[in-house]
């Protein structure tokens, strides 16, 4: 007989479920391990941690901050709550949260990292100075405080300390690509492309990663040498067919150029292997929808089905049901969108046409005006002009 109670068992569930991209189902899980826990800290840790990555950042503050109240003290829900705090851009907040970490975890050289890395968001260099030593007294050889120190110097426009600090790593940890990658981020700030692209291959050859053929490439492209970059990356490809974060890094660049047909491609290769793939199943839809492609509704329910807290995805389906005609379901969509991402002038496009096609005239006429007023381009704002015009 199943118990209900296994956490262990849910969670299994639910980590099967993120596996093959059914985001809705691993919730239902976490939630219901949770709730049959509700004295366990695990299950709510669990279920926080997921609201987070997913975008719901509300429910996920909110879950935290209830741990928080009967776990003050507990370093997993403090940073599980900076975390949420720096999600949200709540910097000084998420910097009292990760203090709080330090003061329980005084030997922890990563709590220490971290208050250096908001503090040098909130520009308070002289601290974030002190908690990288603090941090490297702890641990000497820690390479990841090493880097930021070498990033604090570029924020304070010390490149020579910056590249010096890179190049020491490149010496005390000659067998890892930190130090070269590094050195190449440093130049590119520098808007040297064609160095930082030697320095790249030079940590590419002691380690390769996705992460470096992203780089490589774009610091390719800005040398002109696009033909280099398409072939490294399409070879690195060959090799590694399964490389989900590379394929569609590169299908979001073909969509970028307008190359629409190889970005279909690649987002199709995409879901062979992950069939909920959430960006790939999106833009596939608008590719489909864009090209009068009957699969673009059934692309965009299964996105929707799949994330339905995603501004993007919920856009993109209501849109294309607004072009089919289903205004009534599109504007409960669209304006589920326009709550969630209030900024997004295609998204408020997308609202104010379904309104004016429902006989909202006003209300579509003053987001238009709005929208188009402003200095903000967006790539609808011709049509947003002719249907303000229009009315």
């Amino acid at each position: 007989q199943k118990d209900d109670k296994n956490i262990q068992a849910m969670n299994a569930l639910a980590s099967l479920a993120l596996s093959h991209g059914n985001i809705n189902e691993a919730t239902q899980w976490l939630e219901l391990s949770s709730n049959k826990n509700p004295n366990a800290l695990e299950p709510a840790l669990r279920l926080a941690a997921h609201y987070l990555n997913q975008g719901e950042q509300e429910k996920a503050l909110l879950l935290t901050r209830k741990l928080f109240g009967t776990n003050p003290n507990d370093p997993r829900v403090l940073e599980l709550l900076g975390q949420i705090q720096l999600a949200q851009n709540n910097n000084a907040a998420a910097l009292d949260s990760y203090e709080k970490l330090a003061a329980q975890l005084p030997d922890s050289a990563a709590a220490q990292l971290k208050i250096a890395e908001i503090n040098a968001v909130m520009k308070d260099y002289h601290a974030a100075a002190s908690a990288l030593r603090k941090a490297l007294f702890i641990n000497p050889g820690y390479v990841e405080a090493k880097v930021a120190q070498a990033r604090l110097a570029m924020l304070e426009n010390d490149e020579n300390r910056a590249i010096s600090i890179a190049q020491r790593i490149q010496k005390e940890h000659a067998d890892i690509p930190n130090g070269y990658e590094l050195e190449g981020d440093l130049l590119m700030q520098q808007k040297k492309p064609e160095t930082a692209v030697a320095a790249y291959e030079k940590a590419f050859s002691i380690r390769q990663t996705s992460a470096l053929v992203i780089k490589m490439h774009t610091a390719l492209n800005l040398t002109g040498n696009e033909k280099k970059a398409h072939a490294h990356i399409t070879q690195w490809l060959s090799s590694n067919p399964n490389d989900t974060a590379i394929r569609l890094y590169l299908a979001n660049a073909y969509l970028t150029k307008k190359q629409y047909n190889e970005a279909t491609k690649e987002y199709e290769a995409i879901l062979q292997n992950n069939p909920n793939q959430i960006t790939s199943l999106n833009n596939l839809a608008w590719l489909y929808h864009q090209n009068n492609d009957p699969r673009a509704l059934e692309y965009a329910q299964r996105a929707y089905e799949t994330a339905p807290e995603s501004p993007a995805v919920v856009d993109t389906f209501g849109w294309i049901l607004a072009q089919k005609g289903e205004l009534e379901r599109a504007l409960k969509l669209l304006e589920n969108a326009v709550s969630k991402q209030p900024e997004n002038a295609t998204i408020q496009y997308h609202y104010a046409y379904t309104l004016a096609k429902t006989g909202k005239q006003n209300e579509a006429r003053q987001i238009l005006s709005r929208i188009t007023a402003s200095d903000a381009a967006f790539p609808e704002i011709n049509e947003a002009r002719k249907l303000l015009e229009q009315m």
